[in-house]
C-alpha cells in the first residue's frame, strides 16, 4: 500500500520517571486496517494510546495522525476522528477522516 498511515508511530518511549513505560515503539496503521494493544497490566498500553491521543507527550520518538505531527502541529492531528464500523455493515471497516468543525 502506498497510502500514507493514519497512525504512524516511531521510536515512542514512555517514561514515569526511571521507569520506563514504553521503549521505542515503531507502528504504521492504515486506513481500513484494524489495529488492537494487548498485553497484561503495565505493558505501556494506555500510555501509548496517551500520546496517540495527544493527551500525554512522549518521552521520545514522534506520533502523527493523519500526516500531523503532535508535537508540532497538536490541533491539525487532533482534528482527525475515527469511528468504529457500523454493527449493521456486511464489511465492517473503521472510519477515519479530519473532523467536521462544530456547528
Amino acid at each position: 500500500m502506498s497510502e500514507e498511515p493514519i497512525i504512524l508511530i516511531e521510536g515512542l518511549s514512555v517514561r514515569y520517571g526511571a521507569l520506563e513505560a514504553v521503549r521505542e515503539l515503531s507502528l504504521t496503521v492504515r486506513r481500513g486496517e484494524v489495529f488492537g494493544l494487548l498485553g497484561p497490566n503495565g505493558a505501556g498500553k494506555s500510555s501509548i494510546l496517551s500520546c496517540v491521543e495527544g493527551l500525554r507527550r512522549p518521552s521520545a520518538g514522534r506520533v502523527l495522525v493523519g500526516g500531523h505531527d503532535l508535537a508540532q502541529r497538536p490541533q491539525a492531528a487532533k482534528a482527525w476522528s475515527c469511528s468504529p464500523p457500523s454493527a449493521a455493515s456486511t464489511r465492517a471497516r473503521a472510519s477515519c477522516s479530519p473532523a467536521s468543525p462544530p456547528a
